[in-house]
């Protein structure tokens, strides 16, 4: 059992769930109706139907699991594809005519059920519409992500042709208007479809997409910024932003943004193609109670305080091992002290940069050019009172520490090493890991940062 990333979500939630609500009004459902159907396309990206972090580990490497890793394939890549399989048949079409992508949603529109709640009917189409919705935005055979550790037969990444497993470029409709079109308008025929088959569900009459509806969606998708986006959803007097009660501050959570050229960049010539030797082998499937660690817990307390919360990269860098942790992003393997130690930082300062949206636009940093050379400090950064309140794991703890077993790849054999996994609040598409490694000569350091986008 190898350690990986993988990508679980595509479009995001300004299309699962406030474009939802909005077509769904539009198809004839009432406010709260269409509500509902929205809250229920967002869930599969909320951890409704599983922990995010555990379903990436548990699907794609801690234990290999196949009912997870089927979840993933049936919500958010469908296919028709076996897991565990090769990515190759596991490719997903979009939506536009019956396949993988439109089973769920047609069982829910044939279904007829005269005792079953209407509440829980409209929440199981909306989730029956997500995997309908994904299929535009990650079309194309899955990505593997840091390919030197993953199976590919779990793995599920944004596929190459959308950006790859590294970006949230799949996700964005301003780069995609042609698919953000087809996804609304074949959402919109499901939504009608179904009012046809509960006709007691409809509200007011459905309005015509090729007259009224296209050219707003057409301008939905343009929307390159969250303030784009803001704009467009306050336009919607009959759909108010108000209105919006599942998750009221779903605008601020999506990868643009926040808004757009208030900051001018060139891009790189080249994207790192990321190596190394490094292989982790769990230990235990299940998260180690803290208190069994304490030594351990000590140092990543200690350090997320002096990475995320006083921001002192000078006593940051002195807990990271710069030539292990910079390792997998240096295309020159001769490469200098100073060209590692300015490769950990820029890869450290992404992640406190405020607007993820801007970092995402800046290749998470690591374009070559932006590696080597961008100042991410000059970019508004975040700001919490206590670590805690950055980040979450997947339980009631800021983060999940996994006992694991390192394989060759470090500068020194560790005598113990844990992964340690949670998430950014103001990136919660992100799912991070750190690896910390112990041995007698430096103690506990932070060895390598890995990272995969949900």
């Amino acid at each position: 059992m190898g350690f990986t990333t993988c990508s679980v979500s595509a479009w995001e939630g300004d299309v699962h769930y406030g474009l939802t609500k909005w077509l769904a009004f539009k198809a004839g459902f009432s406010l709260h109706d269409a509500e509902l159907i929205a809250r229920g396309a967002e869930e599969p990206d909320q951890g409704k139907l599983y922990q995010a972090i555990s379903a990436v580990f548990m699907s794609a490497c801690f234990g290999r699991d196949r009912d997870r890793a089927d979840l993933v394939r049936v919500y958010h890549f469908p296919s028709y594809g076996l897991v565990p399989g090769p990515p190759s048949s596991r490719i997903v079409d979009p939506g536009l005519t019956n396949n993988a992508a439109t089973e769920l949603v047609d069982k829910e529109i044939q279904t007829s059920l005269p005792n079953r709640p209407p509440d829980e009917a409209l929440d199981a189409l909306g989730r029956a519409l997500h995997p309908l919705q994904d299929s535009w935005s990650h079309q194309g055979e899955p990505d593997s992500p840091f390919p030197w550790i993953c199976s590919k037969d779990y793995a599920f990444g944004h596929p190459q042709n959308r950006g790859g497993w590294r970006k949230h470029d799949a996700d964005l409709t301003f780069l995609h208007e042609g698919d953000t079109s087809q996804t609304a308008h074949f959402t919109y025929l499901k939504l009608t479809k179904f009012l046809e088959t509960h006709p007691k569900m409809r509200s007011h009459p459905a309005e015509d997409w090729t007259t009224t509806l296209v050219n707003q969606v057409t301008e939905f998708a343009k929307a390159s910024s969250k303030k784009g986006k803001r704009d467009w959803f306050n336009l919607q007097s009959d759909v108010p932003l108000s209105s919006y009660d599942a998750y009221p501050d779903f605008l601020s959570h999506i990868d643009l943004p926040d808004t757009t050229g208030n900051y001018q960049f060139v891009r790189g010539g080249g994207e790192i193609p990321y190596q190394s030797s490094v292989i982790l082998w769990l230990v235990d499937s299940k998260p180690v109670a803290q208190k069994t660690a304490p030594d351990a817990k000590e140092f990543v307390d200690r350090f997320m305080n002096a990475w995320i919360v006083a921001r002192d990269t000078e006593r940051t860098m002195t807990m990271v091992n710069a030539s292990d942790f910079s390792q997998p992003f240096i295309i020159n393997r001769l490469y200098k002290r100073e060209q590692s130690n300015s490769v950990t930082r820029s890869i450290l300062d992404m992640w406190l940069v405020a607007d993820h949206g801007r970092v995402n636009e800046l290749g998470h940093g690591l374009d070559q050019e932006h590696t080597f050379n961008l100042d991410l400090q000059k970019l508004p950064r975040i700001k919490p009172e206590t670590f805690r309140s950055a980040i979450f794991g997947s339980g009631a703890l800021p983060y999940d520490m996994y006992a694991v077993k390192v394989e060759g790849g470090l500068s020194q054999t560790p005598d113990r090493a844990y992964a340690i996994a949670f998430q950014f609040q103001h990136a919660p598409q992100d799912a991070v890991v750190l690896l910390i490694t112990h041995n007698r000569l430096q103690g506990w350091r932070v060895s390598q940062l890995m990272w995969w986008t949900l």
